[in-house]
C-alpha cells in the first residue's frame, strides 16, 4: 500500500518540473497530469527517487483536459512509460492494445463526475474485463445516502483487489479518508488547495498533518464532526493532535451531511468503529437520532447502551483573537468522547503555532 498519491497538474512544463524536484523522494506515488500541460512532453524523472510516477493523460470524454488524436495521447503514455514511469492510467472506455515496457503498472480507471452510477459492480466487472494492475473507480457523490452506498460497497469487495475507489465532491470526501482502512491502496492529494485536480482532493499537508494518513497501521476508533464546507481545519487538527498527544488510536473526521439518520444507520452497519459525533454550531443533532434521551444536544458519544448526547459550549467559528472561544468546546468534546482531560497549554500551544 502507497498510502498517498500526490497529483501535480500544472500547466507550465518549468513549474512542473520543479514540483517534480520538490516533491520526489518525500512521496510514495506522484501522479503526472499530462494533459493540464500547456505543451504536451513527457517531463525528465529524477532517477535516484523512491517515488514511482504514474503518467496520467485524461481525455476531454473522461473529464481531463485532452483534447487531441487519441493516437498521440496513448503514444505519449507509452513514451512516458519507456522514460522511467512506473504506472500508467488507461480509463475504461481505452481498447487499444498499448505496448508497454516489461514491467509497466496499469491504473484501469472510471470517472463518473454527474452522477453516482446505478449498479457499481457492474463497473468494476467492466474495469476487471479490460484487465490493469490496480482498478481506479471515482464517482460523484451527491448525498450522505450516495456516500454510505459507496463505503459499504467498498467494504464488501474482496481485501486482495488492488483498487482505489474515491466519492468526490464535498460528500463524497469521507471515502477519501476511510478508504484507507477499507482497502485503498493509496488516496489522490495536491500539493495546494487551489491545485485540486477532481472535486473534494484535499492537501498534502491535510493528509499528513491533519488526518495522519499514512501513520495508520491498525483500524482507528473513528469520531464524526458534522460541518458544511468550508472545514473548521483548526478543531479538526486540534482534537486529532490530542489523540496523538495521549496515545489513541483515534481519529476525528470532518462530515458534510444531509441525512443524519442514513450516516447512523450507516454507522451501525459497517465494521469501522464509529464512537461519537459533533455538530457544528448552527447544525445541532436532529430529532428521531437513536438517543437515550430527547434534546438539543451538540455532542455524541456511543456507548454499550446506545448513543448518549451531550450539550457543550456553543462557539461560531474560531478566530485567532478568540483562544479561549476554542479551548472550551474541544476540552470538553474531547473529554466526553475520551475521559481524558486534555491539557490546555497544548492546545494553546498549537493554535498559537
Amino acid at each position: 500500500m502507497l498510502d498517498l498519491c500526490l497529483t501535480l497538474a500544472q500547466k507550465s512544463s518549468l513549474e512542473l518540473a520543479n514540483q517534480i524536484n520538490e516533491f520526489a523522494g518525500s512521496v510514495p506515488l506522484i501522479e503526472i497530469r499530462l494533459d493540464r500541460l500547456s505543451v504536451l512532453d513527457v517531463p525528465d524523472l529524477p532517477g535516484d527517487s523512491e517515488t514511482q510516477f504514474l503518467a496520467t493523460c485524461r481525455p476531454l470524454r473522461q473529464g481531463g483536459h485532452y483534447d487531441g488524436p487519441e493516437e498521440d495521447r496513448l503514444g505519449l503514455l507509452r513514451a512516458a512509460a519507456e522514460q522511467g514511469f512506473q504506472w500508467v492510467d488507461l480509463e475504461n472506455d481505452v481498447s487499444s492494445e498499448l505496448r508497454l515496457p516489461q514491467g509497466t503498472s496499469v491504473v484501469r480507471s472510471f470517472h463518473s463526475f454527474q452522477q453516482f452510477p446505478a449498479n457499481l459492480d457492474s463497473v468494476l466487472q467492466d474495469l476487471r474485463a479490460r484487465g490493469g494492475t490496480l482498478f481506479k473507480i471515482a464517482v460523484q457523490v451527491l448525498s450522505t445516502s450516495q456516500l454510505t452506498e459507496l463505503l459499504l460497497w467498498m467494504e464488501s469487495l474482496p481485501e486482495d483487489l488492488p483498487r482505489v475507489i474515491i466519492g468526490m465532491g464535498s460528500f463524497g470526501q469521507p471515502s477519501r479518508v476511510l478508504g484507507k482502512f477499507l482497502g485503498n491502496a493509496w488516496t489522490y492529494i495536491s500539493a495546494l488547495e487551489e491545485g485540486s485536480a477532481a472535486p473534494g482532493q484535499f492537501t498534502l499537508e491535510f493528509a499528513r498533518q491533519v488526518y495522519r494518513i499514512e501513520r495508520w497501521q491498525s483500524v482507528p476508533e473513528i469520531y464524526g464532526y458534522v460541518s458544511q464546507p468550508p472545514v473548521d481545519a483548526a478543531f479538526v487538527s486540534t482534537v486529532n493532535l490530542l489523540f496523538e498527544h495521549y496515545g489513541l488510536e483515534a481519529l476525528l473526521l470532518p462530515l458534510n451531511l444531509d441525512d443524519t439518520q442514513a450516516w447512523f444507520e450507516y454507522m451501525d452497519a459497517t465494521r469501522l468503529s464509529f464512537k461519537g459525533l459533533a455538530f457544528e454550531a448552527g447544525i445541532g443533532a436532529q430529532a428521531g437520532l437513536p438517543l437515550r434521551e430527547t434534546g438539543p444536544f451538540d455532542t455524541l458519544k456511543r456507548l454499550e447502551s446506545g448513543w448518549r448526547g451531550f450539550r457543550t459550549a456553543g462557539f461560531t467559528q474560531f478566530r485567532g483573537d478568540d483562544i479561549e472561544m476554542m479551548v472550551e468546546p474541544v476540552a470538553e468534546r474531547f473529554l466526553i468522547w475520551t475521559g481524558i482531560d486534555p491539557e490546555r497549554s497544548l492546545i494553546r500551544g498549537f493554535l498559537d503555532a
